[in-house]
């Protein structure tokens, strides 16, 4: 009877242990925004390149990233974000733009 009950307790455990760090990895990976940054360069660099021209809209993964300028005293400033669709979570980079 003993053994039935600490294989029960090992169990409930292990099921216990195992939820809270698949939460933990999920979470992890909805926060990690390491990827889209390198998006968000490689973006920069082809609009630096005149790959590409503002406006530009383009979808990465659940990620939807849009280029725009806007002129302030003489200076171009060059605005990319990125919008999660699923958790709207933004993730924005600014530069002077080339003239």
């Amino acid at each position: 009877m003993e053994t039935l009950v600490a294989t029960v307790l090992i169990v409930v455990v292990f099921m216990l242990s195992s939820m809270i760090l698949n939460t933990v990895f999920l979470t992890s990976i909805k926060k990690d925004t390491q990827a889209v940054r390198v998006f968000l360069n490689e973006v920069k660099y082809r609009y630096i390149q005149n790959k590409i021209q503002a406006p530009y809209y383009e979808s990465y993964g659940t990620w939807e990233v849009s280029v725009e300028e806007e002129s302030e005293k003489n200076t171009k400033q060059v605005y990319i974000e990125a919008m999660n669709l699923e958790t709207q979570k933004t993730v924005s980079l600014k530069f002077k733009g080339i003239d």
